[in-house]
């Protein structure tokens, strides 16, 4: 997206990338957490779990416009922006360098949707 003719575009119409968020993100997001708790990964749960998990599911929608709008404006490569909202958002509560070495692991990854020697890489 951060080489897009129409990534200013959509960033000055956030309403838009988070309508992305509720169609795709967050049902995925909700499936995962239902999973984890049925899997018992997740014990001792209630119904205050979930509703903070949403509003936590808030927080990264911000956070995730927020990486993109840094790439874009060549603040950030996507790495960078990657790893500093990873390191910044608490998905599951695991020490800091158990953490730093799944980012450091996910960044050597190479993806086929990448595109090479777009911005970041």
């Amino acid at each position: 997206m951060a080489t897009s003719p129409s990534i200013h575009w959509l960033l000055e119409d956030v309403r838009m990338v988070i309508q992305v968020f509720k169609e795709i993100s967050q049902p995925n997001m909700e499936n995962n957490f239902l999973n984890a708790i049925k899997a018992k990964q997740l014990k001792n749960t209630d119904i205050q779990d979930l509703m903070e998990f949403k509003a936590a599911r808030h927080y990264m929608q911000w956070a995730a416009i927020g990486a993109v709008e840094q790439v874009v404006n060549g603040e950030l490569t996507e790495k960078e922006a990657f790893s500093n909202v990873a390191k910044n958002v608490m998905v599951v509560n695991i020490p800091d360098v158990q953490r730093d070495a799944i980012i450091e692991r996910i960044l050597k990854e190479t993806y086929d949707w990448e595109i090479k020697g777009s911005v970041g890489k």
